[in-house]
């Protein structure tokens, strides 16, 4: 029997593949084994095992409270990428809980923050430009003036029926871009939607994926052209800056940038997504003086952009000077979160705000920057804000004995009143 007479055919071995999920809903991070990676460092970095076993140690123990993974990640075993950067600057995950906790420690605006329907709406409101909402899949929420639909049939109408393709889809709480989607177009041949170059998904079939991950709410936009230059980098989709802003005594304030670039296959920038890319920026000139993929010991730096053939180094991000005004005047606005990572696209017509976070990654702004977020300046910062939680704790107590009185003094009043009568 030939060989050729044991394959499938095209068609059967189709069938037979498995499925891929409508949507990413989590987040996949290769584990890293241990003895073979300190191996590797050993050889190539010139570092014994005791001093390996000492940084982590330090890494783990000390401020910054990073994992091994995170050391790993973040190349702090390596002396020539840090370049002499301080070790103990660097924070992990557990760390930056406790930052963001402790700069936004206004509780009342974590509700707000996270939903990014509500805080781009906020925005809108005061006249900032933010990409407005098409339309939003929901089962309890009720807005006015686009079409929010409650069961999968609705929404399957919608997206059949709509004229504002290309679209963008969002989870209205996800962080990470898990969930995301861009839609390019509507097939009607096939009853399904064009999610890029060899993807279609039936329309009944993603709605219904939609109403299983995302019932308490789920958006709509339509897809936003990137400004030419961008867009003659990266292709036609959106690289957006993360503008991380802090809000001090003597106003708001750029603490850290950097350009985050997509690539492949990716419709989403997000820097975990394989393949995509992260630019260190000169703050002054928004030029591009590094850009890395991938981390710790899959780390490499780059110069031209894989899909494209661009060169990246020198390159600049159009609009720097409004996309840094337009951070500032936002995070004056949430005055109450003074700690937001800001996702900022250059467009034709200037700049827009793609949404804040509340609780910014630092893990790649630590890795593009070969530095600890743990400098003075932003450790001065993280003081003030310690110094205004008091102050909060402090009139909220106040308030608090001065309505716990009032209530007495009603009581005995009223005790008085039935002792009379």
């Amino acid at each position: 029997m030939p060989a050729s007479a044991l394959r499938c055919p095209p068609q059967a071995a189709a069938e037979s593949e498995p499925r891929k999920a409508v949507f990413e809903t989590d987040v996949v991070e290769p584990g890293l084994d241990l003895a073979s990676t300190l191996r590797v460092i050993t050889t190539k970095y010139g570092k014994t095992y005791q001093r390996l076993l000492l940084d982590l140690a330090k890494a783990s123990f000390g401020p910054g409270k990073l994992s091994y993974d995170e050391f790993i990640g973040l190349r702090l075993f390596d002396d020539a990428w840090l370049a002499g950067a301080d070790t103990s600057a660097f924070v992990g995950l557990d760390a930056e809980r406790r930052i963001w906790m402790a700069a936004n420690n206004n509780s009342e605006w974590w509700g707000l923050m996270r939903n990014k329907l509500a805080v781009t709406t906020l925005l809108g409101g005061y006249g900032f430009p933010v990409i407005p909402t098409q339309a939003l899949y929901s089962d309890a929420l009720c807005m006015r003036g686009v079409p929010v639909m409650r069961e999968p049939e609705a929404l399957a109408g919608f997206l059949r029926s709509s004229r504002d393709y290309p679209l963008f889809g969002k989870p209205m709480d996800s962080q990470r871009s898990l969930g995301s989607i861009g839609l390019d177009a509507y097939d009607r041949v096939t009853d399904s939607l064009v999610t890029g170059p060899d993807r279609r998904i039936p329309v009944g079939e993603f709605a219904a994926s939609v109403a299983e991950h995302y019932k308490t709410g789920y958006i709509f936009q339509r897809r936003v052209a990137p400004h030419a230059r961008v867009r003659a980098i990266a292709g036609d989709r959106l690289a957006t800056v993360r503008a991380i802003t802090i809000l001090t005594d003597r106003g708001p304030q750029l603490l850290r940038a950097l350009w985050k670039i997509p690539a492949g296959e990716n419709v989403a920038d997000n820097f975990w997504r394989s393949g995509n890319l992260l630019a260190t920026l000169d703050l002054e000139t928004a030029r591009v003086v590094r850009v890395v993929r991938g981390t710790g010991l899959g780390l490499e730096e780059v110069t031209h952009h894989p899909d494209t053939g661009a060169a990246l180094i020198g390159a600049e991000v159009p609009n720097w000077r409004e996309i840094v005004a337009l951070a500032l005047d936002a995070a004056s606005t949430l005055a109450e979160v003074p700690l937001i990572g800001w996702d900022m696209a250059a467009v034709e017509s200037g700049a827009l705000i793609v949404e804040p976070n509340f609780t910014p990654d630092f893990f790649m702004t630590q890795l593009a920057d070969r530095r600890g977020m743990l400098d003075a300046r932003f450790n001065a910062f993280l003081e003030g804000c310690k110094g205004a939680a008091l102050q909060i704790k402090r009139k909220r107590r106040s308030l608090h004995n001065a309505e716990t009185q009032e209530r007495l003094r009603r009581l005995g009043r009223d005790m008085a009143g039935t002792s009379r009568a």
